[in-house]
């Protein structure tokens, strides 16, 4: 393996490693900044924000590494996360309870509701 390639190798995986934490970094602030409510029907998550903010979440989440979900679907302040299996959907939910501050334990409660309960 010749150095120049070895170098290139190097920086190419760095280079893909910085992008990630700065993508996980853009999640956590996300969510630092703007309260998050999460509730459950099915094999989906409703999660409701501010009014504006599903958008800039639902990209935060497709772009970070929480890869369990199937998609994301963002309304205006009302975003679903969708999955495919009830195991997905609970790794999901652990790890994006870490991106949370450490004071948001108690916006996450899971409120489970049927789809005529779901939250406005």
């Amino acid at each position: 393996m010749s150095g120049a390639y070895f170098c290139r190798h190097v920086l190419r995986h760095a280079g893909e490693r910085r992008r990630r934490r700065s993508l996980r970094r853009r999640l956590r602030r996300l969510l630092e900044d703007i309260p998050v409510r999460v509730g459950r029907s099915g094999l989906s998550l409703v999660l409701v924000a501010t009014p504006g903010s599903a958008g800039a979440i639902a990209q935060a989440i497709d772009q970070s590494s929480l890869t369990d979900q199937v998609g994301t679907l963002a309304g205006d302040n009302t975003l679903l996360v969708l999955f495919e299996t009830e195991a997905a959907l609970e790794r999901w939910l652990v790890r994006f309870q870490a991106f949370q501050p450490a004071g948001a334990a108690a916006l996450l409660a899971i409120l489970p509701f049927t789809l005529t309960e779901a939250p406005r």
